[in-house]
């Protein structure tokens, strides 16, 4: 009857150590996932920090003013 115990345990961990594990993995494919679209989507923040909002609005605004939009 003690030997059912002992196996007991093997069991559970071929069963939740997987599950843990493609957690674990998975968290990291999102991590790198994410971590390379910041990459990639940097090269336009120097771009769009150079863009002046004011100015943009305000031609729009005078645009519109003329055309009587």
């Amino acid at each position: 009857m003690r030997g059912l115990y002992k196996a007991s345990y093997t069991i559970e961990a071929t069963i939740v150590i997987p599950i843990i594990l493609f957690a674990l993995f998975q968290g990291m494919r999102i991590g790198m996932t994410l971590c390379d679209e910041v990459i990639k989507y940097s090269s336009y923040s120097e771009e769009l920090q150079k863009l002046d909002g004011v100015t943009i609005f305000r031609t729009i605004q005078g645009l519109e003013e003329l055309w009587g939009k």
